[in-house]
């Protein structure tokens, strides 16, 4: 039991605070030069491509979003199995949790995974 606590509490305090990080400021001055014909032409493509990629990373932060709330409903369905479940019901309740927390720990680090490669491509060019 006092494992797995130190699993949650250590996926939490990793996991967490990135999650909390503030976002660029967009002031919409590309659009504008943009617009008024001032920006050139790599200008232009190179915010083609900010804006595809901020467009993924939305879609991105919105599965991920989604993946933590089904994530919180699992472990909520497992403890309240685990809670009113009985003797009989404890073992699969444990089970539901901890593999919950395992699917977790893993979208966690394929998203950090692709984080890296995204970020390490786009120092490139």
């Amino acid at each position: 039991m006092k494992s797995i606590f130190i699993i949650f509490f250590a996926v939490f305090v990793l996991v967490i605070p990135n999650a909390i990080l503030a976002s660029a400021l967009d002031d919409g001055l590309s659009e504008t030069a943009i617009e008024a014909t001032l920006a050139t032409e790599d200008e232009r493509d190179a915010d083609a491509e900010r804006l595809v990629a901020a467009k993924i990373g939305s879609i991105i932060q919105t599965v991920l979003s989604v993946i933590g709330l089904v994530f919180m409903i699992i472990v909520m369905y497992g403890g309240l199995l685990w809670m009113i479940g009985g003797s009989t019901n404890v073992g699969k309740a444990k089970n539901i949790i901890i593999y919950s927390a395992l699917g977790l720990i893993i979208i966690a680090m394929s998203y950090a995974a692709v984080n890296f490669v995204v970020e390490t491509i786009g120092q490139e060019f």
